[in-house]
């Protein structure tokens, strides 16, 4: 069997021949169709991206000069949330400066106060302008009070200042609840009758905390303080000790005015104070005493709540960790 392989020049295909192909035309139409929609498409893709990064870049630049304005939430999902999250900074930002401010005027009001009145007297007493020994005491009296409510003032600043940083001591030991609420309206049985306050108290035995007992009467005291101070005279100061979900849940609830709901939330801010007609009154201080309350809680791992309504008082929740329930787990 035979076989013949022959072979032939395969002769050259002119690029005019392959664009005259019927198949070629719509395949290049097609091209240029889809090149032009990836255009366009890109076009409004780079614009729905960029603006809202303008925006956002607009705005940060303005922060160091704190004009703050609000960035429209639109773009994609990543950009959204940076949005979200650029605004919520500048309103803390916001917030932030706004409690320095009122702080500062504040503080400066509070020891401006006393110390004008010191000032006044010793010059008084230096121009020999009291002579009268009963004056001399007055003076003396009044000298001596407002030095005490400088200190007190001074002590809440440098109190803030150790929780803020974590270098505060702590002794902790076992307290029970019950006999330190005792001791504290003991205390304050003055003030209590002195605005005629009925004091109703739910206490449940046999509970203990582990806690700093210095730093844990004096969240205590200051809630106290606080219901006394803003309750009416004849008014009502109600005092529970329970133990719930292994916490041991102290409340203290007044017939005060009340907190309104806007208010709340910014109870617990540095120098912030709900009432800011009553600055200067006797025994107002500068916001600080919810503040360290709600931290010297935090300190023991626990917590603050409130719930307030206006003209029917309110209630300061504080869940600390029950010393119970660690005897329970050390046993087991």
């Amino acid at each position: 069997m035979y076989f013949l392989i022959t072979a032939a020049h395969r002769p050259p295909i002119p690029i005019s021949t392959l664009l005259q192909d019927e198949l070629m035309r719509p395949l290049v139409q097609a091209g240029v169709i889809a090149m032009v929609s990836a255009l366009v498409i890109g076009f409004f893709i780079a614009e729905w991206i960029t603006q809202p990064l303008q925006e956002i870049s607009s705005a940060a630049e303005k922060i160091p000069e704190r004009k703050y304005q609000e960035i429209p939430i639109k773009g994609p999902s990543e950009v959204r949330n940076l949005a979200r999250t650029i605004n919520e900074m500048n309103r803390q930002v916001n917030n932030a400066i706004q409690a320095q401010q009122d702080f500062v005027a504040n503080v400066s009001h509070e020891f401006k106060t006393p110390l004008t009145s010191i000032q006044g007297f010793a010059h008084a007493i230096h121009e020999g302008a009291v002579e009268a020994e009963d004056q001399q005491k007055r003076a003396a009296g009044i000298i001596l009070e407002e030095t005490e409510r400088l200190n007190h003032l001074v002590s809440d600043l440098l109190t803030l200042a150790k929780l803020d940083s974590g270098v505060i001591e702590m002794e902790m030991q076992k307290i029970d609840p019950t006999a330190l609420i005792e001791n504290i309206l003991e205390r304050m049985q003055f003030q209590i009758r002195e605005k005629d306050l009925a004091v109703k108290k739910d206490f449940s035995m046999n509970l203990n905390i582990s806690a700093d007992a210095d730093k844990i009467d004096r969240l205590f005291s200051n809630l106290i303080d606080n219901a006394i101070k803003f309750t009416e005279t004849g008014g009502e100061i109600f005092i529970s000790i329970d133990c719930l979900d292994k916490k041991v849940v102290i409340k203290i609830a007044d017939t005060g005015p009340g907190i309104p709901k806007h208010e709340l939330e910014r109870i617990f801010e540095r120098f912030y104070q709900v009432d800011k007609s009553r600055r200067g009154d006797q025994g107002r201080g500068v916001g600080l005493g919810l503040v360290i309350a709600n931290e010297i809680a935090k300190s023991h791992g626990g917590s603050i709540e409130v719930q307030s309504e206006l003209g029917m008082g309110s209630t300061f929740m504080v869940k600390l960790p029950s010393e119970n329930e660690k005897d329970q787990q050390q046993s087991h």
